[in-house]
């Protein structure tokens, strides 16, 4: 299942989709309990850079960007041949980088870094690789 907004994968539940109306919802769990069919969640901009990369015209590239334009504004990576989600599972999410009129940011920006944050890298010095897990 794809869905705008962003998505727990470790739970496999949507946690704000402004679109849907949706916060919180252990989407897969309640299609696979009223079906049967083992479900997983994604992202929708995710979704469609994976079948890319597996199916479409990026098949042979190994580091590549899907900007997707419908809902809102959506992106995702591949970098060294893997999905890149970044530290809270929200790398390419570009229309969250907005503001609601009212001026405060997202929430689902918050509640994705209070679920997943981010690791804390040892101290280096200057020109120093920090290493990690940035290409997660």
């Amino acid at each position: 299942m794809a869905v705008p907004g962003f998505v727990d994968q470790h739970q496999q539940m949507v946690l704000q989709s402004s679109f849907m109306g949706w916060q919180d919802i252990p989407a897969a769990a309640a299609i696979e309990a009223r079906t049967g069919i083992a479900t997983y969640v994604e992202n929708d901009a995710n979704a469609v850079t994976v079948g890319e990369k597996l199916f479409g015209r990026a098949k042979e590239s190994r580091n590549f960007t899907l900007v997707s334009l419908g809902i809102g504004i959506g992106s995702a990576h591949f970098i060294d041949g893997r999905l890149h989600r970044g530290h809270s599972g929200g790398a390419g999410e570009l229309d969250l980088a907005r503001q609601r009129h009212d001026g405060p940011p997202e929430a689902g920006v918050q509640r994705l870094q209070r679920a997943h944050p981010p690791r804390q890298h040892p101290a280096v010095g200057p020109g120093e690789d920090r290493g990690g897990d940035h290409h997660r």
